[in-house]
């Protein structure tokens, strides 16, 4: 039941991104949604293969709906959120986006740990929290970066 609920969260998500108006060009969403990918994989690694602070279930499909919401669900949200919040550009939406994020992020991890596709060993949902606050921040200030070096012209001598 699990992969089947992440399985049509993450196409539900994917309606989402392709027909929401867009705030941000191909180039920046493809980044935003690519380096959310590798935090996110790096992230899980590192606590899951080698802190031993969350374990996966055994079971193959419980493994692959993990595998979708890691590595596609995730980065999905973030690329929503962050097209969005630069196509509103105000502040309250720009909260209510990282609320929504957080919420959705958050709710799959609760919905994971329900289904029985990640024990936490020696993890909670605020550790969670705290890493998608990160992994926001470093997301904003890479795109930042993008768009700065985007924008630099040549000029003429």
């Amino acid at each position: 039941m699990g992969f089947v609920l992440f399985f049509a969260l993450t196409w539900a998500t994917v309606f989402v991104l392709y027909s929401m108006r867009k705030g941000l060009t191909a180039v920046e969403s493809i980044f935003i949604f690519l380096l959310v990918m590798i935090l996110s994989i790096n992230f899980s690694w590192i606590v899951i293969e080698e802190l031993y602070y969350v374990q996966t279930s055994g079971d193959p499909l419980k493994y692959a709906a993990f595998m979708l919401e890691r590595s596609v669900l995730i980065p999905i949200v973030f690329t929503i959120m962050f097209n969005y919040i630069y196509d509103k550009k105000s502040t309250e939406h720009t909260l209510l986006a990282v609320a929504l994020g957080m919420g959705e992020v958050l709710g799959s991890f609760a919905i994971a740990r329900y289904f029985q596709i990640l024990y936490y060993v020696r993890w909670n949902l605020i550790y969670d929290a705290v890493v998608f606050l990160a992994m926001l921040f470093i997301t904003f200030y890479a795109h930042k970066l993008l768009r700065k070096s985007m924008n630099v012209e040549v000029k003429p001598l």
